[in-house]
């Protein structure tokens, strides 16, 4: 009897045993997927804790702006950003709850600054951490001054339209709008 006790509690173990590994298993497995998306995508992604240091940097990071992740550890997230945008990056981190979204520069390995836009997302529900999920988004940037000078610059001249108009534009602001531009550009002109 005592035999039997031993091999059934021996053969408990072994079945747990069995089931821990086949669930080791499927862990690495999902860790490893996780790991071909996060370094296949070209956003880039980054786990930063409570404090503001960057725990994990996505490969992206050395694709797209010549940082190699590695480095990156161990950085707190606003010393990366540039100065005049740091305090709405922090504001941004500070409402992670309510997922954010924020614009703001971010310095490349050479020392140039890249527009990027990140959404902030909680980590896991038992994790203090964040995940700040970023592209860069310089293409937009320039795409929206060239529409705001061309919003605001008469077309012909390149001169600063009269923009003394409230309301909607007529016929007869447009027209006065536009001779305002040429005589700004007769009398202003070398």
């Amino acid at each position: 009897k005592a035999t039997v006790e031993a091999i059934t509690i021996l053969a408990g173990h072994l079945a747990s045993a069995l089931v821990n590994q086949a669930l080791y298993c499927s862990v690495q497995q999902g860790e490893a997927s996780l790991r071909l998306i996060t370094d296949s995508i070209s956003d880039l992604v980054t786990l930063v804790e409570p404090d503001g240091r960057l725990q994990y940097a996505s490969p992206s990071y050395q694709r797209q702006l010549g940082l190699a992740p590695h480095t990156l550890t161990g950085s707190v997230v606003t010393d990366l950003v540039h100065p005049e945008d740091a305090a709405a990056v922090s504001e941004a981190l500070s409402r992670a709850a309510q997922a954010p979204t924020v614009e703001y520069r971010l310095r490349t390995a050479d020392g140039r600054w890249v527009w990027v836009e990140t959404a902030v997302r909680p980590a896991a529900a038992a994790e203090a951490s964040l995940v700040l999920s970023s592209r860069i988004i310089d293409e937009r940037k320039r795409l929206e001054a060239e529409l705001r000078h061309q919003a605001t610059h008469d077309a012909l001249t390149g001169m600063a339209a009269s923009l003394r108009f409230a309301g909607p534009a007529t016929l007869e602001t447009k027209i006065f709008g536009r001779l305002s531009a040429w005589q700004n550009w007769i009398f202003q002109r070398p």
